[in-house]
């Protein structure tokens, strides 16, 4: 199946576990324009996980919005994870967060069944770790994390994941 695009205009947009599938991009007017509200605090607002349900995900994305955590919330805002023989690859998250529990949780069942993914994370006032990688090889990471009140501001849990870190 072919690549949509769904564009967000200029707003606040409700989401609740919202699972994007394969090829399927939300696309805002730019982080101060298109503003995404977390719906529950027991669930992401963007919950991109590849599983018996959904198969394989790849050019799924989440671009030029801004994420605002639910009051109260126990799970991250946005969550990338693959279960099983299942992956997420040649995926895009570019996206602002703010006043979330945690920004963005990248979960990884196996060494490298999310990969080759593009994450660009810019994150203040969260009230757990900003980004928690727990398993996946081969993503690039962009991140400008700020007030994470723990102190805690980036987690790699398992001793396949790679940070490098880019010089300007």
């Amino acid at each position: 199946s072919g690549n949509v695009t769904l564009v967000m205009p200029t707003g606040t947009y409700l989401l609740n576990n919202f699972r994007p599938k394969t090829g399927v991009r939300l696309v805002g007017y730019g982080y101060e324009s298109t503003s995404i509200k977390q719906g529950a605090t027991g669930n992401p607002a963007i919950n991109c996980t590849s599983d018996v349900s959904t198969g394989i995900i790849s050019s799924a994305g989440l671009l030029a919005c801004k994420v605002i955590g639910a009051t109260s919330a126990t799970v991250a805002a946005v969550l990338v994870a693959a279960t099983g023989i299942y992956a997420v690859w040649k995926s895009q998250f570019d996206f602002v967060a703010s006043s979330t529990y945690r920004a963005l949780e990248v979960q990884g069942a196996a060494a490298n069944n999310v990969f080759r993914c593009d994450f660009k994370v810019s994150s203040q006032d969260c009230t757990s770790t900003a980004v928690l990688i727990n398993g996946g090889v081969y993503n690039t990471f962009d991140l400008f994390l700020t007030n994470c009140n723990t102190g805690k501001a980036l987690s790699f849990v398992g001793a396949n994941c790679l940070f490098h870190k880019r010089s300007e």
